[in-house]
């Protein structure tokens, strides 16, 4: 995973029910000395049910009695416990991956809250809210004079296929997509939607590495362009801000 980071202003914080118009969000601020942060993380599925209208997306993949699917926490959640954080003495806000998730793996029987089972890297999870409501809490936590640091996946996708034995070296005729998952059999992204090995176009030479690969190597033209995508359209961070990478191929 790589963090995409970003650092606070000095802007007056408004109230959290009223959003604030897109033309004056404080998004792009400088990167600090992070050796003197103090970084809160959180799960934010986990964290805090700000908006309850988006926790239930009737594919089976919410209940908060069952530790293995969603809870009902999102990015509305995050943005009303903001002063808590900072009351806490953090200086900082680390959130889970919010790009839309696997919701449910049939195979593992466990689900994707986590945001760690991408789905589609350039898109919001619906459990957690919109592309807007992430950019009002980009925006809070900056006008609070705190950072955002932001995990974003690099090395691999949810859990969409299964492979008898070892698929490695091009033998992937014993790969499948898992059977009926809930909400989508496989990624809606290009080209980690292509991950049926059977179908030949899917199993090109171009295609085998990004989409079947059980680790996906992280710096390469594919995730650099990726990542420089959700930069630009989630607009969260600095361009000049520093990244950490972890669970990455050598």
């Amino acid at each position: 995973w790589s963090a995409a980071v970003a650092m606070a202003g000095a802007v007056e914080p408004a109230a959290v029910d009223t959003p604030v118009p897109a033309e004056k969000l404080l998004l792009h601020v400088p990167s600090p000395d992070w050796r003197d942060q103090i970084i809160y993380f959180l799960l934010t599925d986990r964290f805090n049910d700000g908006d309850p209208r988006n926790n239930d997306q009737r594919a089976g993949e919410f209940d908060p009695a069952d530790k293995a699917k969603y809870s009902g926490g999102d990015l509305r959640g995050v943005e009303q416990k903001i002063d808590y954080i900072k009351g806490l003495g953090a200086t900082a806000i680390w959130v889970t991956p919010p790009v839309a998730n696997l919701w449910w793996d049939p195979v593992s029987r466990y689900g994707g809250y986590h945001g760690y089972w991408a789905e589609n890297f350039t898109a919001v999870d619906a459990h957690l809210g919109t592309l807007a409501d992430y950019r009002q809490l980009s925006h809070r936590i900056h006008s609070a004079g705190m950072y955002l640091v932001q995990d974003i996946v690099l090395n691999h996708t949810g859990n969409f296929f299964s492979c008898a034995g070892n698929a490695t070296g091009g033998k992937t005729a014993s790969c499948r997509p898992n059977p009926d998952p809930p909400a989508s059999a496989a990624p809606s992204q290009w080209p980690f939607s292509q991950n049926d090995a059977r179908d030949p176009p899917h199993s090109s030479e171009e295609l085998l590495r990004p989409s079947l690969a059980s680790d996906l190597i992280c710096i390469n033209a594919e995730r650099a362009e990726l990542l420089s995508d959700w930069r630009r359209d989630m607009r969260v961070d600095n361009m000049h801000s520093p990244y950490r990478f972890s669970s990455c191929s050598p």
